[in-house]
């Protein structure tokens, strides 16, 4: 009785999808590449996701890694990486917001003529004397068929310009679909609290982040294209969604790169 129940208890745990994770291929034309597609492959476990880019000739590989609340960029020609984690974040975000009243208070003791004259020469080189972004808005329009997914089409502006289109499939049809959102949510509330901060230093904007997109489309995207003034740029398309047993060191960096804190970079334009 007992090697039974020890047998039914092994098979149930080889059952079980522990390490099972989602891996998702798309193909990626851009602009003057003369047709020379490359190669995004994304992997998604749990509320960990990574994103490996290749080019046509499979050279320049990179990589992006989100986990435990923490980015990292990876070189791998280089054998470089970049980071930066949450809390990070908000203390840079709480220092620059210091740093600004701070400033608006000695401000506030020029006489007018003075304070005009030292707001135009600090413009566009001081966090809150940037120019403002354009506002921004997603409209869903017209459903298409992208392969075997039928899709919404929806559009990204920065003010009057269209920057982006996704068509996103629904994520009921495929249980795969809903798996891979789980991380890509996880990476796009991480990724806000990185774009509000970022936008309040000068020359660190990141607006042009897919993963801004993912709460708003409401699907999967099967198909990405991105613009710039009025012209397509790149097209992404979806080939694939399968299973597949991912480790969780897959979701890591390699130990011996040489690691850069982002944070640094954010802080020299404080």
């Amino acid at each position: 009785m007992k090697n039974a129940i020890l047998t039914l208890s092994l098979l149930a745990l080889a059952c079980l999808p522990a390490s099972a994770g989602v891996v998702i291929e798309m193909t990626v034309e851009n602009a003057g590449s003369g047709g020379e597609a490359a190669t995004d492959t994304i992997y998604a476990h749990g509320e960990m996701l990574r994103v490996d880019a290749r080019s046509g000739r499979g050279d320049g590989e990179m990589s992006m890694i989100f986990r435990d609340d923490r980015f990292w960029i990876v070189e791998r020609d280089k054998n470089e990486c970049q980071t930066i984690d949450k809390e990070t974040i908000e203390e840079i975000g709480s220092q620059v917001g210091a740093a600004m009243k701070q400033m608006e208070a000695e401000l506030s003791k020029l006489p007018p003529e003075q304070r005009a004259m030292v707001e135009k020469m600090m413009k566009g080189k001081t966090p809150g004397m940037q120019k403002q972004a354009p506002p921004r808005r997603v409209e869903a329009g017209a459903t298409e068929q992208v392969g075997d997914h039928s899709c919404v089409v929806h559009t990204v502006y920065a003010g009057a310009e269209k920057t982006r289109e996704i068509c996103a499939a629904p994520e009921g049809p495929s249980k795969l679909m809903s798996e891979a959102m789980v991380a890509f949510r996880a990476m796009a509330g991480f990724m806000k609290g990185l774009q509000e901060n970022a936008q309040r230093m000068p020359f660190m904007s990141m607006d042009g982040s897919p993963f801004r997109d993912v709460e708003e489309i409401g699907g999967f995207p099967v198909r990405v294209r991105t613009f710039d003034d009025g012209q397509m740029t790149s097209e992404s398309t979806l080939n694939s969604v399968a299973r597949r047993d991912l480790d969780d060191a897959f979701f890591s960096p390699p130990k011996d790169c040489k690691v850069k804190d982002m944070a640094e970079e954010m802080k020299r334009f404080r």
